[in-house]
């Protein structure tokens, strides 16, 4: 899963910034969930 939101990250073009920042956001909310321990 991190190596996926890295790759994300990396690919994703520069005029698209804002959308790092909601993936970051997305990302920060799955880790605080319950479900950090079931898919990592």
């Amino acid at each position: 899963m991190v190596k996926g939101m890295l790759s994300l990250l990396e690919n994703c073009p520069p005029e698209v910034a804002h959308l790092r920042k909601e993936l970051l956001i997305a990302a920060r909310h799955i880790l605080a969930t319950e479900l950090r321990t079931r898919k990592i």
